[in-house]
């Protein structure tokens, strides 16, 4: 039975960290990480990681309301091959999802951050179509790779007494997208896609001595 403890992070880093004891077990195979989001679903796997030194895990796919999340430790059998895995011992988590988005750099918290004012997003699927006439039957339309969803947010960047005046969040934000890594892009509505940064572009605006910028980030989504 794997004990775990969670640290909500949620507020500021935009994920819920767990934390467990490593394992010394020397048929180890693999650690489970399973989720339950609602009181009448059972649990399921969100992650599987086959790192016996590894001791925690970011989970950013949360939403608001009590969640429960276990990790099992799975050993394998050395003869036989066969896996095991021990019970779990869920703990309940009571996440505050923030309305707003997050971008989330996958190994540098620090750079993660909140986009509080995203004032549109527009967003979609980009999938292969290919439209053939049939004579006297109409068309037909094939449908090929989904390369899946691509979208713009568009962000307004203000002085805010947690996040910062909005040239510090400018220039934070360049920093992000600079790292040229998949990140995670997390709405408040609980979607989380993992995406690459396509195109982003500044536009100052007229606000007095102090800076205030329009952002349009540009994104699609990687696997």
């Amino acid at each position: 039975m794997t004990a775990i403890n969670v640290l909500d992070m949620s507020a500021s880093e935009g994920y819920v960290r767990v934390t467990w004891t490593p394992s010394t077990n020397p048929n180890f195979y693999s650690w489970r990480v399973y989720l339950k989001q609602f009181p009448d679903e059972p649990f399921r796997v969100v992650d599987e990681i086959f790192s016996a030194p590894t001791a925690s895990y970011n989970f950013y796919g949360f939403t608001s309301g009590p969640q429960d999340l276990a990790v099992t430790e799975v050993v394998q059998n050395p003869v036989t091959g066969a896996l095991t895995e021990d019970s779990q011992e869920p703990r309940t988590v009571h996440p505050q999802a923030e309305r707003g988005y997050f971008l989330i750099h996958p190994t540098k918290p620090h750079l993660s951050m909140q986009l509080r004012t995203v004032v549109a997003e527009e967003f979609g699927d980009e999938q292969e179509r290919q439209a053939i006439p049939l004579i006297g039957r109409g068309r037909k339309i094939n449908l090929g790779t989904n390369y899946g969803q691509q979208g713009v947010l568009s962000i307004q960047l203000r002085d805010d007494p947690n996040l910062g005046t909005a040239r510090e969040q400018r220039l934070k934000l360049k920093e992000l997208i600079a790292e040229e890594v998949a990140l995670q892009l997390r709405t408040p509505f609980g979607d989380v896609i993992r995406v690459g940064i396509v195109n982003s572009n500044f536009t100052r605006v007229a606000a007095g001595p102090m800076e205030a910028v329009d952002f349009s980030l540009q994104y699609e989504e990687v696997f």
